[in-house]
């Protein structure tokens, strides 16, 4: 059942029904039986992940290790009339970045007045772990969602990526290059980037992105992977987390996507192995989904 390129999503009962059985086909009024849904998921605002230290955290790596020291080589270069300008425009684009860095300052102060259109969906390589029982079930009956990462779109606005771990005040190397692969083609043209608010928004978009791909290093037991979503578009959807409001969207997947399912410890595992079961035949995914219904073997006591 356990795979390679299975991921695993943790939830509770609610949310084994929203992501399994939420969307499934039209079909004509009257016909009974199995119905044929396809697996959705909600992706959450970065701003509004469990633990909310986590962006500004990622963020201010991010501006400290590679953004200010950009800026800093721009404002440093110096071209006699006669010289060769290898970069056109230095130190426009240097104020560009620290622009960029404000901005960033800003979302650590609470102070940003936009809603950042990157969102977060996670998941684990390990399918039974206590933490994540505990951490998205509730601890108690809670389940597993098995995915076939493979099925994942990748997109410039979607990614799957692999969760890096490191101490609290570096970036992996991997992600400090990759934002420097982007800062550097988005530096590549004659002119500095407009420092205009819906720049700055989209810059922010996309370093937000690359700040959830990297957790501190005590968080490494989880095995994370995410799917990090930039949404381009001011609608979404909101949902309550006690008495917080929370941004998402939603994405989708074919059936064939989902691998198995794991039944988490707790008091009522066995009723609800059976009810899973049943769950799955309603919502028509294969026997082979259904047969790869695993109830966990972590005691819940």
């Amino acid at each position: 059942m356990t795979k390679s390129n299975t991921i695993w999503h943790y939830t509770d009962a609610a949310g084994l029904l929203g992501i399994l059985g939420s969307n499934p086909e039209p079909r004509e009024p009257n016909v009974v039986g199995p119905q044929n849904c396809r697996p959705e998921f909600r992706a959450t605002a970065v701003e509004y992940l469990n633990d909310s230290r986590e962006l500004v955290h990622g963020l201010g790596i991010l501006k400290n290790q590679v953004l200010l020291k950009r800026a800093d080589e721009l404002d440093s270069i110096h071209y006699e009339p006669s010289d060769y300008h290898e970069i056109a425009n230095a130190p426009a684009k240097a104020q560009f970045i620290r622009s960029l860095c404000e901005t960033i300052d800003r979302v650590e102060k609470r102070e940003y007045s936009n809603h950042i259109h990157c969102y977060v969906t996670s998941f684990s390589e390990k399918h039974d772990a206590l933490s994540q029982w505990r951490g998205y079930c509730g601890g108690l009956d809670g389940f597993a969602i098995g995915i076939d990462r493979s099925e994942i779109p990748d997109t410039p606005e979607a990614k799957v990526k692999k969760v890096l771990y490191s101490g609290s005040l570096t970036a992996p190397s991997r992600t400090a290059d990759s934002v420097r692969a982007w800062l550097d083609e988005l530096l590549s043209m004659t002119d500095a980037p407009s420092s205009t608010p819906g720049m700055l928004d989209q810059c922010l978009r996309q370093v937000s992105a690359f700040a959830t791909q990297f957790k501190h290093e005590g968080f490494e037991e989880e095995a994370e992977w995410r799917v990090i979503h930039l949404s381009y578009s001011e609608g979404g959807s909101y949902r309550n987390r006690g008495a917080q409001l929370i941004p998402y969207t939603t994405w989708s997947l074919p059936a064939d996507a989902v691998v198995g399912v794991r039944v988490g410890p707790g008091p009522n595992q066995h009723e609800n192995y059976l009810a899973a079961q049943g769950a799955l035949y309603a919502f028509g995914y294969s026997p082979d989904v259904v047969a790869n219904l695993v109830k966990s073997p972590t005691p819940f006591r």
